[in-house]
């Protein structure tokens, strides 16, 4: 496409300009854009946003985390929402079954690794019998059986 045909094309409030650089067109696209006659603009569908892969956000590992303990059974584990003005390393999830604290767990993705302040909260709540884990991604079989009911 000629730069004077880019240039041309002028956009439309509340629609993209399929030529604008900031969609791609399918082939689809393009002979829906043809045969409405090669409007100035097309309307285009909005981008389908993905889920975020749980193996690699902490956050998407934890929604996991939280859905298979609730389904074993578990209470919802707590989990400190806004941990900015809370007491730093306090592990990520408490897990909690028939009104007892049962087991506490910070939750690491990628080359994230724990500070001193988490370890130091997860050393406390094993020194006072209450199991204690890092657990990642990768350690999923050994979730379930943790967490089985």
């Amino acid at each position: 496409m000629s730069l004077l045909f880019k240039a041309a094309m002028a956009p439309i409030v509340g629609m993209i300009d399929p030529f604008d650089g900031r969609s791609e067109m399918t082939a689809e696209d393009y002979l829906a854009w043809q045969a409405a006659g090669s409007p100035t603009a097309l309307i285009l569908p909005a981008p389908v946003k993905t889920a975020p892969d749980w193996t690699t956000n902490e956050k998407a590992f934890m929604a996991r985390v939280v859905k298979y303990a609730t389904e074993q059974g578990w209470d919802v584990p707590y989990h400190t929402h806004n941990s900015a003005s809370s007491q730093p390393g306090f592990p990520d999830l408490v897990f909690k079954r028939d009104g007892r604290v049962q087991l506490v767990a910070e939750l690491k993705v990628g080359e994230n690794k724990a500070t001193k302040d988490q370890r130091d909260w997860l050393s406390a709540f094993e020194r006072s019998g209450i199991p204690a884990y890092i657990l990642r991604p990768e350690q999923w079989a050994f979730i379930e059986e943790l967490l089985a009911a």
